[in-house]
């Protein structure tokens, strides 16, 4: 094949959203309100998340997804879950809040900052 006939995808990096995975690594994300909800949370926690918003049981996704490595299983199930909330905001449901205080109960809780002293 020549220089000429090769296809090369751009990857647009500044799209993305930098964000920690449950293990503290760096990772990148889409930046909507499912990835923020989603983002610093272990892969369980996710299918626990997906459970709720999709109402399959976590041992049948496992089933169905565990031949894909935990990346590609993460995101099928973001898209479905984006998918799922997308279904029910059309159903006039929202079901948003239910599934951010889910994520929430994951997450540990921020240490808070120590206040400035006023000089």
């Amino acid at each position: 094949m020549s220089e000429e006939s090769k296809v090369v995808i751009e990857v647009h990096r500044d799209k993305y959203v930098a964000s920690r995975t449950s293990a503290g690594k760096t990772s990148l994300n889409s930046g909507d309100a499912v990835a923020l909800m989603l983002a610093g949370l272990s892969l369980s926690e996710v299918y626990s998340v997906a459970d709720v918003a999709l109402d399959i049981k976590a041992k049948e996704l496992t089933a169905m997804y565990e031949h894909l490595n935990d990346g590609m299983q993460r995101m099928t199930l973001g898209n479905r879950i984006r998918g799922a909330v997308a279904k029910a905001l059309k159903n006039d449901e929202d079901i948003m809040p239910d599934l951010q205080a889910m994520c929430d109960e994951f997450k540990p809780d921020e240490e808070e900052a120590p206040e400035e002293e006023a000089a």
